[in-house]
């Protein structure tokens, strides 16, 4: 039987996580402050500790963003909306992206396989593109302002089927 390695955090990845911990929603904590808490700079040596750091107060529902060139704000909720919203935008991007670069493949030389394959990813990507747009979160946002539980999966497809 196969072990599975254990996951152990790191010193460094601790000091992180605590000192992340720490501030108050809103606040930032510098780089630089970072750096001192774990003796060496934190953008240069210790990116994978800070990002984990990170991680583990996301699972926590404790949400980071970078400030450029600053430090790590803690964010207040309104401004995690924010943060997934991005989220939303770059997965719509990546999507048209994928559906551009079928559409410019070249159909005659893919074998039916390969066709199938091209026409899945082509419907994937269009629907992504389209639940991803701000329209359709407008849309959703009236569908759950009527209710104050999450929407299933089915009633978004309804939503958009009509």
């Amino acid at each position: 039987m196969e072990k599975k390695a254990m996951f152990v955090k790191s010193n460094d990845t601790t000091i992180l996580e605590a000192a992340l911990r720490e501030i108050e929603e809103g606040a930032v904590i510098s780089y630089v402050d970072l750096s001192k808490a774990i003796g060496r700079d934190v953008r240069e040596h210790a990116a994978g500790c800070l990002k984990t750091a990170r991680n583990i107060l996301e699972r926590d529902g404790l949400h980071t963003a970078s400030v450029r060139t600053v430090g790590i704000k803690r964010l207040i909720p309104g401004e995690c909306i924010d943060k997934a919203r991005g989220h939303v935008t770059r997965a719509r991007r990546a999507a048209s992206r994928s559906r551009q670069t079928i559409e410019t493949t070249d159909f005659a030389r893919l074998d039916d396989g390969e066709k199938s394959a091209a026409l899945a990813i082509a419907a994937q990507s269009g629907a992504m593109e389209m639940f991803g747009a701000r329209k359709a979160e407008k849309r959703l946002m009236v569908k759950a302002a009527e209710s104050s539980a999450s929407l299933s999966i089915g009633q978004t497809l309804d939503l958009f089927s009509k």
